[in-house]
């Protein structure tokens, strides 16, 4: 049977997208140095599932969707620049959340136990929520993007209401990765749960 890359992730808003957007092209258009993720790339990793038989991915569903029954729908803040390892030696340029880690990770971990359950040998890596925004292609002009970010990305970038998460398949081509959603999950728990 093929094998597939798989995620879970949670969406942007179309209100986010867009001042992500707007920080991108004042950075963009300022400095090169940096390969600019995709809008269409955005999103909040919840677990990364690695290579998988494509067959697991029904068996996936099921447990994700249990997870999904159980979790309240919680919200989230974005804003600022982040990057790693980090802003002086940035390989990786982000937008972190600034409220709703805890229920994020929260959800993460309960979704890496039902994959765990399901036979998955998952890498044991913590939880930092971000949207990527771009990768550092030299060490030339990255800290004058970093500064071109820091004055175009607001402290808020807005709420994000989490009510859903989906399985993607990720396609690696050499002009980039492409996104495919596979499942979608709602969240349905009760408040406090």
């Amino acid at each position: 049977m093929a094998k597939v890359r798989l995620f879970t992730a949670v969406c942007l808003s179309a209100e986010i997208e867009i001042t992500l957007k707007d920080a991108r092209e004042k950075a963009s258009s300022k400095v090169d140095g940096v390969k600019w993720v995709t809008d269409s790339q955005w999103h909040l990793t919840l677990l990364f599932l690695g290579e998988r038989e494509e067959g697991l991915v029904p068996r996936l569903g099921e447990l994700f969707q249990e997870a999904a029954s159980a979790t309240a729908p919680f919200s989230m803040e974005l804003g600022g620049i982040g990057a790693f390892p980090n802003l002086n030696h940035p390989k990786v340029l982000f937008v972190p959340a600034t409220r709703g880690v805890e229920p994020f990770q929260k959800l993460s971990d309960v979704l890496r136990a039902k994959a765990e359950s399901a036979g998955l040998d998952l890498e044991k890596k913590e939880i930092h929520p971000h949207v990527t925004l771009g990768r550092a292609r030299d060490g030339k002009n990255v800290q004058d993007v970093v500064r071109f970010l820091r004055e175009a990305c607001p402290a808020s970038l807005g709420i994000l209401s989490v009510n859903r998460f989906y399985i993607f398949r990720s396609e690696l081509t050499p002009t980039g990765a492409i996104y495919t959603r596979l499942m979608e999950f709602q969240l349905n728990g009760a408040p406090g749960v």
